[in-house]
């Protein structure tokens, strides 16, 4: 496993509260707070499904520009 940061590109956004999360991936914070991630992935291949999900809050002192 690599400690590599990679961007994940969907081919569809379902949910985007702000319009704060940009086509390209990036989630720009409007204000300093605590911000809640959610993530939920499906994937079916070969009859089978796959499904990751994530869950975390990353307290914000400034507005960044980025999220990995």
């Amino acid at each position: 496993m690599s400690n590599k940061t990679r961007i994940i590109y969907f081919d569809q956004i379902l949910v985007n509260v702000g319009n704060c999360f940009t086509l390209e991936s990036v989630f720009v914070a409007p204000r300093k707070g605590i911000y809640s991630f959610n993530f939920h992935v499906i994937k079916v291949y070969q009859s089978q499904t796959i499904q990751v999900c994530m869950s975390t809050f990353v307290p914000i002192e400034i507005p960044i520009t980025a999220m990995w």
